[in-house]
This record gives C-alpha cells, structure tokens and sequence, in this order.
C-alpha cells in the first residue's frame, strides 16, 4: 500500500466516523447517554460512541443496526492499514530494547506496539497534515515508555481505555 492509498484510507475512516457520529444524534437514546458519559466541555470519546451502539444494535434498533455496520466497515478500513504497517514494528521496537534499564522480550512488546498502530488509527486526525506512520511511530513509543516504566516498579500494566477521537457533542 502507498503512502497515498494509506492517506485517502484514512481519509475515508474519518470521513465515516463524522457521518457516522452525525447519523447517531437522530437515536434519541444516543445523547441521553452521551451527557451521562460527557466531561464538562461536552466532550466523549468516540469508542464510547461506538460501543453504545453496539450495545443498542444487539437490542434490535434499526437505526443502530444500520450505524454499527458502517462502523464495522471503518473497522475493516482500520485493519488494512494496521496489517500494513506491522513492517514497521521491529525497527521502532528494537532500540527501544536496547536502551532500556531492564530485560525486556521483544515478545512482550510485541502485543503493545500492535495495540499501538490500532490506537494511532483510532486517534489519528488526517487533517492535520501529519504522516500517519510518524504519529504511530510516537504512540508506540509513548505506550512502550509507560510500559517499561510500570514494570520498573514492578506492576503490569496495559492500556485500558477506550480508544477514540475525542468528539464534541451538540448541545
């Protein structure tokens, strides 16, 4: 896949997603959910979105049904672009294990850097110019350094939240 393809691919997520986060204010259920889940600016997370309509999709709404598998198509967008890029993996993980202050398996970070090219796809906002594979170059970074530092005090530890865009939701 070419840098480009990547780009319009990531393009057409995001594009979804602002469809997809348009289409679900029309399930009334939807924002009485949101504004229990919100931050005082009005924000959510769009993972949190997209599990509610999981969850309502099951419960047989229509609406929900429609908007979870166009979400399952971003889905399957994502994942293209994360098979693509696993190439990458090895040369960001090998310094990383080489500089650190304790033993680490490439293995065990393994999981964390995959987990990483995901997240990045998740957060990812192509307008603002950036190279994708640079911005998961530092999620993967950023995950392996809170990684390394939880198992220096002896803790393990993995990322745990819902990943997602932060989106603003109308009030």
């Amino acid at each position: 896949m070419t840098k480009e393809e990547e780009w319009e691919l990531l393009a057409q997520i995001h594009e979804g997603e602002k469809e997809l986060l348009t289409q679900a204010w029309t399930i009334p259920e939807v924002l009485t959910h949101c504004t229990q889940k919100m931050d005082v600016k009005n924000r959510i997370r769009m993972g949190e979105l997209e599990d509610y309509l999981e969850e309502r999709a099951k419960k047989e709404h229509p609406k929900a049904i429609e908007l979870f598998a166009q979400h399952q198509h971003l889905e399957q967008l994502r994942y293209r672009i994360v098979k693509q890029a696993e190439g990458m993996i090895p040369k960001i993980l090998e310094p990383i294990i080489e500089g650190a202050v304790i033993a680490l398996l490439f293995e065990e970070l393994l999981d964390l850097a995959e987990y990483g090219l995901y997240r990045s796809t998740r957060v990812f906002d192509y307008s603002r110019g950036l190279p994708y594979r640079t911005y998961a170059r530092w999620t993967i970074r950023a995950l392996c350094s809170r990684y390394i530092d939880h198992k220096m005090d002896g803790e393990e530890w993995f990322p745990s939240e819902t990943a997602g865009r932060i989106v603003f939701v109308p009030a």
